[in-house]
C-alpha cells in the first residue's frame, strides 16, 4: 500500500522553495515536496516555457512569465539568464549549490517539461510524470 509523506502545507513548501540554502543537502521527502509543487504549477501553466523565436528550445524562465518545472523553484533573485539557460537542471542546482541525490528527481521532472507535446502539454506532461517519477511524488495530484 502507498504511504505517503504530506507533512509539508503549500505554504511550507513555498517557503522552501523561496529560501533555497547553498550547501544543503535536500532530504528526498524535501524534494518530493519541491516536485509536487512544480507539478501543480505546470498543470495550472498548461503549455511549456519555450524561447520565443524558435519555440522548441525549453527555457527555465519564458516569454509572459512561462516557466518550465525547474523555473518554478528558483527564486528570482536567484535566476540568472546567462548561467542557467542552456544548461541541465542539474548544473542549475550545481551553480545554485543544492546538493542531494534526490535532485536526480527534479532532473526527472524536467524532462518530463521538456519532451511534453505541446497540442496537448498538460496530457503528455502527465503521462510522462507517471512514467518517469515514482507514484509517491504525484499520487493525489495526478491520479
Amino acid at each position: 500500500m502507498l504511504q505517503l509523506n504530506m507533512t509539508l502545507s503549500p505554504a511550507s513548501v513555498k517557503s522552501l522553495v523561496n529560501e533555497f540554502t547553498r550547501d544543503k543537502d535536500y532530504t528526498k521527502e524535501e524534494v518530493f515536496e519541491m516536485a509536487r509543487f512544480a507539478i501543480r504549477a505546470m498543470l495550472k501553466q498548461g503549455k511549456r516555457s519555450v524561447d520565443s523565436e524558435d519555440k522548441i528550445a525549453c527555457r527555465y524562465r519564458g516569454p509572459n512569465g512561462l516557466k518550465c518545472a525547474i523555473g518554478h523553484l528558483i527564486p528570482d533573485d536567484l535566476y540568472d539568464e546567462v548561467d542557467m539557460e542552456s544548461n541541465t537542471a542539474l548544473y542549475v542546482f550545481h551553480i545554485l549549490g543544492l546538493t542531494g541525490d534526490a535532485l536526480t528527481y527534479l532532473d526527472s521532472l524536467q524532462s518530463c517539461h521538456d519532451y511534453a507535446n505541446d497540442n496537448n502539454f498538460v496530457e503528455s506532461f502527465t503521462k510522462n510524470v507517471k512514467e518517469e517519477l515514482p507514484e509517491e511524488i504525484w499520487y493525489g495530484i495526478l491520479d
